[in-house]
């Protein structure tokens, strides 16, 4: 199984797809799952993706799956839904340059009166991007969020909302799922009733953890989940997906989602140690890596 990655572990350190390929080369992963970040308003991102893969080739990189862009949210209002899904006509046209065959796709949420109301904005948001899914041969793995994250009500949280869906669109063989582990645990969801519920269009995962409050997007085991649960219901579905993590440890002290407190006026206190040098930060990716090499070890499950 392929043990990938999530760019968010790199924090701030690339700035460009081709960037972000430099810098996984610098790591154990060979396999890196892109989050678009703002990578498909330029003019010119098919020639930035292009060059990102032919570096990646170059190196033995590849892209396993990929994240949607999820800056404008289609449940808001029409012109959010309109630009939300030239986006995704966008991104739909990179999954074909990386050579990706499925793709995480962010739900709309919130600005409903009910949920069967978000449900249907959602089904016609699907609708739209379908033809897209289907001229570029890329599943749309639907990802599991949560009220208390987004803090907003009627969002698609569980494996009953994402078959929800499937079933509204005619069990279009194009959507499938995409598990977030950190995303359910804030919920204190039974991640492995959910993970068989899914079956067999669980495509792909964001491995993280968390305490259960926070989406902290922390690594394997340092959390509350129970990730024995987690992989004993992928092997029950017999899942084969990659192994894909989305997690991160030691980051600038302004980069998200751990802020570290601002300086005050009398310490006089110096930013040593406030953002912590690259040398710190892969050693931090690699642990990463060997964490959840750890956990595939223990259940015999081959890493690629």
């Amino acid at each position: 199984m392929k043990l990938s990655t999530s760019v968010c572990a790199f924090g701030a350190m690339g700035n460009n797809p081709l960037e972000l390929v430099q810098v996984c080369q610098k790591t154990r992963f060979k396999h890196l799952d892109f989050t678009f970040r703002n990578y498909l308003e330029s003019d010119d991102y098919i020639e930035k993706y292009k060059e990102a893969k032919k570096l990646a080739d170059d190196l033995g990189i590849d892209f396993p799956m990929i994240h949607a862009p999820y800056a404008y949210n289609p449940c808001a209002d029409q012109e959010s839904f309109d630009i939300q899904v030239e986006q995704m006509r966008r991104a739909f046209e990179v999954c074909s340059v990386l050579g990706v065959d499925r793709i995480t796709v962010h739900s709309g949420f919130g600005f409903s009166e009910t949920k069967e109301e978000m449900f249907e904005k959602n089904i016609q948001y699907y609708k739209k991007i379908l033809p897209f899914a289907e001229d570029n041969g890329v599943m749309i793995m639907i990802e599991n969020i949560a009220e208390e994250i987004y803090k907003r009500k009627f969002v698609v949280e569980t494996a009953e909302d994402i078959l929800f869906l499937k079933n509204a669109l005619n069990g279009h063989p194009l959507i499938n799922a995409c598990w977030d582990t950190g995303h359910a645990n804030t919920k204190a969801l039974d991640q492995y009733d959910n993970i068989k519920k899914l079956g067999g269009i669980l495509k792909g995962l964001h491995l993280q953890d968390n305490n259960g409050y926070n989406d902290d997007h922390m690594p394997l085991l340092l959390g509350t989940v129970n990730f024995d649960e987690v992989v004993q219901g992928l092997l029950d579905i017999n899942y084969d997906g990659p192994f894909n993590l989305e997690c991160h440890f030691i980051n600038p002290g302004k980069s998200w989602p751990n802020y570290r407190r601002d300086f005050t006026e009398q310490s006089n206190a110096k930013p040593l140690v406030f953002d912590p040098d690259e040398e710190l930060r892969f050693y931090s990716i690699d642990l990463i890596y060997h964490m959840a090499e750890y956990v595939m070890n223990k259940y015999n499950i081959e890493v690629e």
